[in-house]
């Protein structure tokens, strides 16, 4: 399989004229954490009405470089602390924006969520919020029996906010076949690169911090060239 790591605010990003047929991404997550010192960061000395102005430009480049029949799955996570509902404000802005939603999925923290300490006058979060779009109303979607609560337990592999990697194995399982291209603008550790090496998919990779993009290179090079399948 073929895989392009750009390192590179995602706006920035050359992407030439290539076409995918799923993208899976889990953006930063607005006023909950930066990953790094660079300005470009998406969310980083944003107001929230930047930050879902940005969100937006961005998924408009993902869908000018989908396929007709394309789709983008969007791991949102959520804060309530003076925002007011980042997820589903999100959802809305690219509904107008000419986005189709198709689903809202529910990922279900199964073990691992904050310290209840936390949360005093609030509910404790144990859910995140996965949202699939499609760019047209009729697009590619391979029927393998998903339901909308997704029971996965956040992964630890030293980044700050690593989605575990059955998580963009569903989605691209669902969007996509063997041999298609899939897209991650935000690819932090790359575990969506680590699903589309396991189900024979090709990726690009957009990360805009070096140290990241490195080690997405070095995970890809770490997994064995046989049994792939049996991974997921």
């Amino acid at each position: 399989m073929e895989h392009e790591i750009i390192c590179s605010d995602f706006l920035k990003a050359d992407l030439g004229n290539r076409k995918y047929r799923s993208c899976v991404t889990s953006p930063p997550y607005y006023g909950m954490r930066t990953y790094g010192d660079d300005k470009d960061e998406v969310g980083k000395g944003q107001t929230l009405e930047e930050y879902l102005e940005t969100m937006v430009e961005v998924c408009r480049k993902v869908r000018d470089h989908l396929t007709d029949d394309g789709t983008l799955w969007l791991n949102v996570g959520d804060s309530y602390n003076g925002s007011g509902g980042v997820a589903w404000r999100l959802a809305l802005a690219l509904q107008a924006d000419g986005w189709i939603l198709r689903s809202e999925i529910i990922w279900n923290k199964s073990k691992a969520y904050p310290q209840p300490e936390a949360y005093i006058k609030r509910p404790v979060p144990k859910h995140e919020t996965i949202f699939m779009l499609s760019k047209n109303p009729d697009y590619h979607y391979n029927a393998n029996n998903l339901f909308t609560v997704w029971d996965m337990t956040p992964a630890n592999n030293g980044h700050e906010a690593p989605f575990p990697l059955d998580l963009p194995t569903k989605c691209v399982l669902a969007s996509s076949d063997v041999g298609d291209w899939v897209l991650d603008p935000f690819a932090g550790s790359g575990t969506t690169a680590v699903a589309c090496e396991l189900l024979e998919r090709n990726s690009t990779m957009v990360e805009l911090y070096p140290e990241s993009c490195a080690k997405i290179d070095a995970r890809l090079k770490e997994i064995p060239s046989t049994d792939r399948l049996e991974w997921v």
